[in-house]
């Protein structure tokens, strides 16, 4: 009897092994579906809000364009790759060399970017102001490889319809649409690329916001993964870095992270009273100089040197 007893209890042990066997298996698979299921990449429902903060045009924004810096506005409308049309505006100022494609932040619309474009257009550029998917009045819901397929679909625009070679094209990024431009730089040719207030990566930034999304790396996070930094490490066009040292969404570590990646040629504005969303109106004549020594500068092969303004902003060059 004793003999039977030793071997009930030593047939129990493997039962219990395997139980704890099975329940750990258990818990990982959920524990690997839930993290899947939570990944930004897959779940645009839930983190669609924290990303894209679209606001509609309401219907005199859409049929009446205003005039910037003296230029006649007007409204157009082109087709992305999944039949969604895309809304914007255009300035084309006379005698300008250079048309800038400018692709905004996270935010708003395009009628919040037109100190932006007045800027712009002050230095002797042209403009193309849009709106992605889901914003303003184009269609459809933003994700984050829809608006990079916009910004191709907003050059070709300007390529096919208004005839702006590649040498007379600049793409200019503000915040998230940084990242965006950035992008679109590796896919299409430009003359040149201006970074307003952007982040290293989006990976960082998140990071920074929301802690919890540590857990997942760039391709988890966006597909394509937005990182401003790995780009302009390899060779591309004159690069302008324009960044506030008050900015409280994209701390000025990013610019510097961004500037000290990239390759030449390259500079950075750095503007010390500025934040994030008001370079446009609170160092315009910092920032239009800047702009216009750019757009100057880009027949030439390297950068060039702007001296600091009174207001102590200035440039920072590259080797």
């Amino acid at each position: 009897m004793a003999r039977r007893a030793t071997l009930a209890e030593t047939d129990s042990a493997p039962k219990s092994i395997k139980m704890l066997h099975a329940f750990i298996v258990i818990s990982l698979i959920a524990v690997a579906a839930l993290y899947v299921v939570l990944c930004p990449r897959f779940n645009y429902a839930l983190y669609r809000p924290l990303l894209f903060h679209p606001v509609s045009l309401l219907g005199s924004d859409i049929n009446e364009v205003p005039d910037v810096a003296g230029v006649t506005g007007e409204s157009v409308t082109f087709k992305n790759p999944v039949g969604n049309s895309l809304y914007g505006w255009f300035y084309q100022k006379s005698g300008a060399r250079y048309t800038v494609l400018l692709s905004h932040g996270n935010g708003g619309n395009v009628t919040y970017r037109q100190d932006t474009a007045a800027v712009l257009l002050d230095s002797g550029a042209s403009v193309l102001i849009y709106d992605y998917r889901g914003y303003g009045n184009s269609e459809g819901l933003p994700t984050v490889d829809g608006i990079c397929d916009d910004a191709v679909s907003a050059y070709d625009y300007l390529a096919n319809v208004r005839g702006v070679t590649s040498d007379r094209m600049v793409l200019y990024g503000e915040s998230l649409g940084c990242a965006v431009t950035t992008n679109l730089s590796t896919r299409r040719k430009c003359a040149g690329i201006i970074l307003q207030s952007g982040f290293a990566s989006l990976t960082q930034i998140a990071a920074e916001m929301f802690p919890v999304l540590a857990i997942y790396p760039g391709r988890l996070l966006a597909d394509p993964p937005l990182n401003n930094l790995s780009i302009v490490k390899e060779q591309h066009p004159p690069l302008l870095i324009v960044h506030g040292h008050q900015d409280e969404v994209v701390p000025f570590s990013h610019a510097v992270a961004v500037f000290q990646a990239a390759s030449e040629p390259k500079q950075m504005l750095e503007l010390p009273s500025c934040g994030h969303n008001d370079i446009s109106v609170s160092a315009i004549p910092e920032f239009r100089r800047a702009l216009t020594d750019f757009f100057g500068s880009l027949s030439h092969a390297t950068a060039h040197s702007i001296a600091p303004s009174e207001h102590n902003a200035g440039i920072r060059q590259g080797s």
